[in-house]
């Protein structure tokens, strides 16, 4: 007889010990999606900011350039131009606008 309870025993604290690693291993992929979950949530928050900010500085620097073109052409008109025949030096002022990722102010004097 105790070898049959001890068995019957043994059995239910193996199947008690099964049922509740099956609950924890169900409980811990819940909160595995959930961190998964959030976790994508997060990423794409972050992308999106980092997004912003990447306009907000290619902006910035597209007005800064812009407007350094601006002011150097504006320089340009009223400069003083040498008599004819007079050697002097000479301003050389090349940008490429042409859309290369990287456009060029160049002074050549």
């Amino acid at each position: 007889m105790d070898k049959k309870r001890s068995w019957r025993t043994e059995l239910n604290v193996c199947w008690l010990k099964n049922s509740k690693l099956r609950s924890a291993k169900k409980d811990v992929l819940e909160k595995c999606q959930h961190a998964e979950k959030n976790a994508k949530k997060l990423q794409n928050e972050l992308l999106a900011l980092i997004e912003t900010q990447l306009k907000a500085l290619l902006n910035a620097a597209e007005w800064t350039y812009l407007n350094g073109f601006q002011a150097c052409q504006e320089s340009l008109q009223h400069m003083d131009m040498p008599p004819a025949g007079k050697k002097t030096s000479f301003l050389n002022f090349e940008v490429a606008l042409d859309g290369s990722p990287n456009p060029s102010l160049t002074f050549l004097f």
